[in-house]
């Protein structure tokens, strides 16, 4: 019992910082998502360093790169910097493969790749993440046709407008993966991936689906960003990719031997552990928004 209400209270801790950090106002994102980068970061390091492989990588180097990308790319969006703010951490990205000459390790390649993977598995998602809220008149970015830029507004029906869409990323992956769960308790016999998540069944993977689909239904009904056919679209390209990025975070967790990618929310494991889903599914829903919005 003790348990049961420590993961409860934590994820709806959780889920209220989430979304007023999407709904109330640009500089709360920010801060917010920028906070969840460094703390990812920091598991997935964490996570890489215990391989077989013995890799060194940089990881406090590695975290603050990754935090300035984001934080560059926001200010960047919302045309607060030009291009070249983008500089340093380009200088980063060729400090961390010319010091390998002078270090002599054993896995110079293994050390790259693990350093790069961090910056691509977790700082470019969250960092396309800010082109959800870009101002629509910001070279074709940005799905809703205020042309203002939004970033001093602060609970504006303008902003609210702009935050739906990112915001149904994660409210179609907290339904999917519930229902995902009840079903696959309930009614799961065929393992969906075996090797890398057992207990995950298609009896889950189809009826967490289909109960997406419905709430995206009824999002069509209350809210135009899109249309019904396009509502029900985003849902199944939200359900499928999220579902590839918790298996990937599987994948990585099973090769490293560990249950949870850290400890940060009492009753749920690490930060990457709840967001691994969006890793996958951010990137794949601007995909999908912009072939179906231009």
């Amino acid at each position: 019992m003790n348990n049961f209400l420590t993961r409860t209270l934590t994820g709806l801790i959780f889920v209220v910082l989430l979304v007023g950090s999407i709904v109330l106002q640009s500089y709360i994102f920010c801060t917010v998502f920028a906070i969840i980068v460094a703390i990812c970061l920091w598991e997935f390091y964490h996570l890489v360093v215990s391989l077989k492989e013995k890799s060194h990588v940089e990881k406090w180097a590695g975290i603050l790169s990754g935090t300035y990308f984001f934080l560059a790319s926001y200010l960047f969006v919302n045309g607060n910097s030009p291009i070249q703010f983008f500089l340093p951490y380009i200088v980063y990205l060729i400090f961390i493969i010319i010091s390998e000459i002078y270090k002599n390790a054993k896995n110079p390649i293994a050390n790259i790749a693990y350093t790069l993977m961090g910056q691509i598995y977790i700082v470019l998602p969250f960092s396309l993440f800010n082109l959800f809220f870009a101002p629509a008149e910001s070279e074709g970015m940005g799905f809703i046709g205020n042309s203002s830029n939004l970033s001093a507004a602060f609970l504006s029906y303008e902003y609210i407008e702009r935050a739906i869409l990112p915001l149904t990323i994660f409210v179609f992956i907290w339904i999917n993966d519930t229902f995902a769960y009840l079903f696959g308790v309930t009614l799961g016999k065929h393992r969906l991936f075996e090797r890398i998540s057992p207990k995950k069944s298609w009896e889950g993977f189809f009826g967490g689906a289909f109960m997406t689909i419905v709430i995206a239904c009824i999002c069509a009904v209350y809210l135009h960003q899109l249309s019904t056919i396009q509502w029900i679209g985003y849902a199944i390209t939200v359900v499928v990719a999220g579902t590839y990025g918790d298996l990937f975070e599987s994948l990585l967790k099973r090769t490293v031997g560990v249950k949870d990618s850290g400890n940060f929310l009492p009753g749920h494991g690490g930060i990457l552990d709840r967001l691994d889903s969006a890793l996958l599914a951010i990137p794949a829903s601007l995909v999908y928004l912009n072939m179906v919005t231009y």
